[in-house]
């Protein structure tokens, strides 16, 4: 019989046999051998760095092989899983075996069994290929995928980027020169548009802007408006081009016909910059007069020629009066709009007006009073669309807007006998129109019943009516204060902004940033002050 001591150690030596087999990855059930990858090899014949680096060769053959969409490595080492190109244009080795979507269409290592998985169930997605047009295929590469807007690039397949959610191929691209390194007194202007030619009208004299204080320009303007006689102010030099990246036309009219164009404003002096897609220039601001005010006022082009002829019955240019007309001079694009305008003067105001209407997506960069002093310069970006779909063509893919305000369509036509706000017109109000603050309050109008936008006498407010802020949009109702809040999304105020008792947000003003000028009545949070080093840039996009 063995003693108790005997059978101690047994189960001793037992226990630590089991103990050095875990240790060095045997299997215990096996103690004659270890296990990888669900097979058994013998360990009599193999011991120490011998068995380590058949361990090692079985485990990267098993590493090796993969089921299709499984996480693996490129053949220089970057990860990819299932139907994407490596680094250097190679199939990635988990791709399914009838992918072809990669520069180099050959697979350089293979690790799947060579079969295809099934097919997706409906509404889900292995490739951007299998969903509609613009769509991408989002979610858990490892799981199947569903169709849908995108959000970053890396969502899209190679050669196409996330633009307003849907996957397309980018136009030509300019984000110019950082303002910061712009000359003073200068304008920098961007094509960013798909429009082959996006053609700005730079003005250098206009009778139908009068600035705040007294000035020379101001008074001749007061006479002219007396007196049509009366020469304006012109600037002994003109706008002039700086710097640039790619094609451009600065262009004078030679015709007088020429400088009575309806869309810009009868009695306006100006020049004419054709900028190509995906370029940009740096303009000297004129020697202008001091605090006289210039717009600056992008139309759209029916054609893509550089010089207009100027006559009405042969019209390049958009022409918002010719869009409902029943015999127009020439058919007019739907996206036509009215101008997104830039209206300002050195040492006077400044604003982004939407007033009218507008016809691109614009950002504006540019100094105000507290630039000197902090070297900051100020943005207002106006970049979400408040056009109906009947405002709007596609052309190549790219959708292209451009519409009236809906305030000023019932405010334009006093004469009783409307033009623009007829029935079939988007935002129209047809037979409904007023002409001041009181006469714009009622139903189907600007403004609530007996409420107005409030009036500012002597350095305070005089609002009897108690509006929660002072012109600001928090006073407009229905369609008009919609178009307000899409003319404002992302700035310094919108139609929720109140400021009782107060003339401006406290989010807005010098330093702060302002909003693009969005109806008939002055609004604080809408005007900046251009000051020293005088210096803009301006961004335009397709309003869509």
């Amino acid at each position: 019989m063995f003693n108790k001591s005997f059978i101690v150690c047994i189960i001793i030596i037992i226990l630590i046999i089991c103990i050095y087999h875990i240790v060095n990855n045997v299997n215990c059930g096996c103690i004659n051998g270890f296990s990888v990858g669900g097979q058994k090899h013998s360990d009599r014949k193999h011991s120490g760095r011998k068995r380590e680096k058949l361990k090692n060769e079985i485990l990267e053959l098993n590493n090796n092989r993969c089921k299709i969409g499984d996480d693996v490595s490129c053949p220089n080492g970057i990860k990819c899983a299932g139907n994407q190109c490596c680094p250097d244009g190679s199939i990635c080795p988990s791709a399914d075996n009838s992918f072809t979507g990669c520069p180099n269409p050959v697979k350089i290592t293979d690790c799947t069994d060579g079969h295809s998985p099934p097919p997706p169930p409906p509404g889900t997605c292995q490739t951007e290929k299998e969903c509609p047009d613009g769509k991408c295929c989002r979610g858990d590469p490892k799981k199947c995928k569903r169709c849908g807007p995108c959000k970053v690039d890396g969502d899209c397949v190679t050669g196409k980027f996330c633009i307003n959610e849907e996957c397309k191929i980018r136009e030509p691209h300019s984000d110019g020169i950082n303002i910061a390194n712009q000359p003073r007194s200068s304008v920098q202007i961007v094509n960013n548009t798909t429009e082959p030619w996006l053609h700005i009208f730079l003005q250098y004299s206009n009778s139908d802007i009068i600035v705040g204080e007294q000035n020379s320009c101001k008074i001749k303007q007061i006479q002219k408006s007396i007196d049509p006689q009366v020469v304006l102010p012109v600037p002994t030099k003109k706008w002039t081009i700086i710097s640039y990246n790619g094609s451009y036309n600065l262009n004078e009219p030679n015709h007088s016909d020429d400088m009575q164009f309806s869309d810009i404003g009868k009695g306006s002096r100006w020049q004419k910059l054709s900028l190509k897609k995906g370029a940009y220039v740096i303009l000297e601001i004129p020697d202008f007069v001091d605090q006289c005010p210039f717009r600056i006022l992008p139309l759209k082009a029916l054609t893509n020629k550089l010089n207009p002829d100027g006559s009405d019955n042969h019209r390049e240019w958009c022409h918002y009066g010719a869009l409902y007309d029943p015999n127009p001079p020439k058919s007019q694009r739907k996206d036509c709009g009215k101008i997104t305008k830039m209206e300002l003067g050195k040492d006077a105001g400044l604003n982004m007006s939407a007033v009218d209407g507008v016809n691109f997506k614009l950002k504006a960069e540019f100094s105000d009073k507290l630039t000197q002093d902090n070297n900051k310069f100020i943005t207002t970006y106006f970049n979400k669309n408040p056009c109906d779909d009947r405002n709007c063509i596609e052309v190549n893919g790219n959708k292209k807007c451009g519409c009236i305000n809906p305030a000023k369509l019932i405010t334009m036509d006093k004469s009783g006998k409307p033009k623009y706000n007829i029935k079939g017109v988007p935002g129209s109000s047809p037979g409904i129109y007023c002409v001041d603050g009181l006469d714009c309050s009622g139903h189907h109008k600007m403004f609530p019943i007996d409420k107005g936008p409030g009036i500012w006498f002597n350095d305070e407010v005089i609002d009897p009516s108690g509006q929660p802020c002072y012109r600001g949009t928090c006073n407009l109702q229905g369609k008009f204060k919609k178009w307000a809040d899409n003319i404002h999304y992302g700035q310094c105020a919108t139609s929720q902004t109140e400021y009782p008792n107060k003339n401006i947000s406290k989010k807005c003003g010098e330093g702060k940033g302002y909003t693009t000028y969005s109806y008939d009545y002055d609004d604080q949070n809408s005007l900046a002050y251009f000051s020293w080093p005088y210096k803009m840039k301006l961004t335009y996009y397709d309003l869509n």
